[in-house]
């Protein structure tokens, strides 16, 4: 059988870590004498090697884990936002003089991701106004538990 056929067969079978790692092992193997045992299982640990990363690949796709983001990667051309000042915002020169910065924005567009990046000189930004999340405590106090009526109007004593 030709290395062309045994390639198609092994895509056939969706063997790809085996199929990329083709070539390069048998030659190995045979500059090396190895026996077919030898040469088998090394192709064999390369299908496993893969299938292992396809898996993580798609673990993490799964995941929807958020993106990496910077303010270099951001478009500044065709919106409205003043690239100088959040470029002084984010080196943190207005933190020394203790100016606010409130942030507007519909749902989806990146308030609190702006909210929670330290600044340049290490520092991170104070959040003033917070709505605390489900869960949370308002005003640092414990969240207390609804209160109970009494089921019967009479109570024993």
């Amino acid at each position: 059988m030709q290395t062309a056929e045994l390639l198609d067969l092994m895509n056939v079978l969706k063997l790809r870590g085996m199929r990329a790692a083709f070539e390069e092992i048998l030659s190995e193997g045979l500059k090396r004498k190895l026996s077919f045992h030898q040469i088998l299982g090394k192709l064999f640990a390369c299908e496993i090697e893969e299938r292992k990363l396809r898996s993580i690949r798609y673990q993490l796709d799964v995941a929807n884990l958020p993106m990496t983001k910077s303010l270099d990667s951001f478009q500044f051309a065709g919106t409205p936002i003043n690239e100088a000042l959040v470029r002084q915002w984010h080196e943190g020169l207005p933190l020394a003089s203790a100016r606010n910065l409130i942030l507007v924005g519909g749902t989806g567009t990146g308030k609190t991701h702006g909210d929670r990046q330290p600044t340049h000189q290490g520092r991170p930004p104070r959040t003033l106004l917070h709505r605390p999340r489900s869960g949370e405590s308002a005003g640092g106090r414990e969240p207390q538990p609804p209160r109970r009526r009494d089921a019967s109007p009479m109570r024993t004593y």
